[in-house]
């Protein structure tokens, strides 16, 4: 998108994709919160993985969130900051990467926690990649959120960022 629609469909947390019939529709950007469609396992008799590959990219990823309220009417300074504590990602020497947001909406401590968790959270959840291989399943798309319980990769909610079928017999 250019110009004011990428920052109006950013603004209101959503993006806009094309779905498998090709209609371009307006949707909630996936932050790996909504409810799984499917398990990604390979310790199961219904397992469908049958191998995967990892990475980690650290492009846009902090692990540190510092968050202020710009409300310039409150008697005194309100903030918060929140660090990644635990896994790779977590707050260590070597790796320090703070993300600063201030917003006017925030007026108490506790809003400005709750921000940054959030926002921390939005930030590492494409930073760990995981690329199985697996049984194709045609109801799965781009954003979906899957679970994965794949031997060697941390388990949990992640979210598809592309689906390909390979046409190989």
């Amino acid at each position: 998108m250019s110009g004011g629609n990428h920052y109006a469909h950013t603004a209101m947390a959503a993006e806009a994709v094309f779905d498998p019939i090709g209609r371009l529709v307006l949707r909630p950007v996936p932050d790996g919160s909504a409810t799984s469609v499917w398990v990604l396992d390979t310790h199961t008799e219904t397992a469908c993985v049958e191998d995967a590959a990892r990475a980690l990219d650290l492009t846009g990823v902090y692990n540190a969130v510092a968050v202020e309220s710009s409300d310039a009417t409150l008697p005194a300074p309100v903030s918060a900051v929140v660090y990644q504590s635990d896994g790779p990602l977590r707050w260590q020497s070597g790796f320090h990467r703070v993300r600063r947001f201030a917003s006017p909406v925030l007026r108490t401590p506790e809003a400005c926690q709750a921000a940054g968790l959030t926002i921390l959270a939005r930030s590492q959840i494409f930073a760990q990649q995981v690329e199985p291989t697996v049984t194709p399943n045609p109801a799965l798309d781009a954003g979906d959120t899957v679970t994965l319980a794949i031997d060697g990769v941390p388990s949990g909610a992640r979210v598809l960022s592309e689906l390909t079928v390979s046409l190989d017999a």
